[in-house]
């Protein structure tokens, strides 16, 4: 999966050495339909079979088509499906996109990239990111008018403080906590060191390579300790307030930065 930005799609835009492959496909987000989907694609991938037969040149056919099939072959990938496919591939790189709204199914060999649906998706203007925080978690989001997805992180990112602060150290300040020792200067500590750097992963994963405008939500106490410590120039000053786990965000009400 690739984050879709302005440096991207002028990369994409830019000459390309032909011949380019591209996919875009209507994509269901439930059963039944959603079973369909994989066979749809593996139909568009004949089409691609059928167009590079009758392209000129010294084509490794093989190779070319390799990505889309290794792709078809993913049990996993196609679990969960957002409104639309686009799959783009050379000689020399490939990229896949979920896009959350619908687009043709379409299958084409030319010299340069099918960007259409990409182009539409980009030209959205209320596209947003959102970030479900609390002190032990932090969860993305990725959405628009129509819909909003969870973000599949990489595993790198801090998805709980266990990942910023350590298991074994958690532990024994939750031990501590039901022993009523005083350790509240030690966890805010922790809490802050886990937004920070939930701050940085946030901004330099996610809301910089997208350029999308990022909303906070998390429970009153946190809002003012998290953007205090950000450094996120997408984050907005409009936030939300949970009363309920971020990982499953019941949005009672918007509450300002400032």
């Amino acid at each position: 999966m690739h984050v879709l930005n302005n440096q991207l799609l002028a990369q994409l835009l830019s000459k390309q050495n032909g011949p380019c492959l591209s996919i875009s496909q209507k994509t269901h987000r439930s059963f039944p339909d959603n079973g369909q989907d994989v066979i749809r694609f593996k139909n568009l991938i004949k089409e691609l079979e059928s167009s590079l037969a009758k392209f000129n040149g010294d084509l490794d056919k093989g190779a070319l088509l390799a990505p889309f099939k290794k792709l078809a072959a993913d049990t996993e990938f196609w679990k969960q499906n957002f409104d639309g496919l686009v799959v783009l591939s050379s000689a020399n790189e490939s990229h896949v996109f979920k896009v959350q709204r619908p687009v043709p199914d379409f299958a084409v060999v030319a010299d340069s990239w099918h960007l259409k649906p990409l182009l539409r998706d980009m030209q959205t203007a209320d596209r947003f990111q959102v970030l479900a925080l609390s002190r032990n978690s932090a969860v993305l989001y990725e959405g628009n008018r129509y819909a909003l997805d969870k973000i599949a992180t990489a595993s790198t990112f801090p998805h709980s403080n266990e990942d910023v602060i350590g298991a074994d150290h958690t532990e024994a300040v939750t031990s501590a906590k039901l022993h009523h020792i005083e350790r509240s200067d030690e966890i805010d500590r922790d809490t802050e060191n886990y937004f920070r750097a939930v701050d940085r992963a946030t901004h330099e994963e996610y809301t910089a390579p997208a350029e999308l405008p990022l909303i906070l939500v998390t429970l009153p106490e946190h809002q003012g300790v998290f953007r205090k410590l950000s450094h996120n120039p997408y984050l907005l000053e409009q936030g939300f307030l949970s009363i309920h786990r971020p990982s499953q965000p019941a949005i009672c009400s918007s509450v300002s930065g400032k």
